[in-house]
């Protein structure tokens, strides 16, 4: 796995040296349906996982 990692990983954090300022930075994100139904939604109406407890 490590050997693997090699040609995937970076041996530095390039972005440690550069000034970017807080506005320039992105934050990905997703989305998740609601609904009463697990098997066509993700969360209940309670915004709670379905299928994972305590989530």
């Amino acid at each position: 796995l490590a050997d693997m990692a090699k040609h995937h990983v970076l041996d530095k954090n390039f972005y440690m040296d550069m000034n970017i300022p807080v506005a320039g930075v992105a934050h990905q994100a997703g989305t998740c349906r609601f609904g009463n139904d697990p098997a066509t939604s993700v969360l209940d109406a309670h915004c709670k996982a379905h299928e994972v407890d305590n989530l």
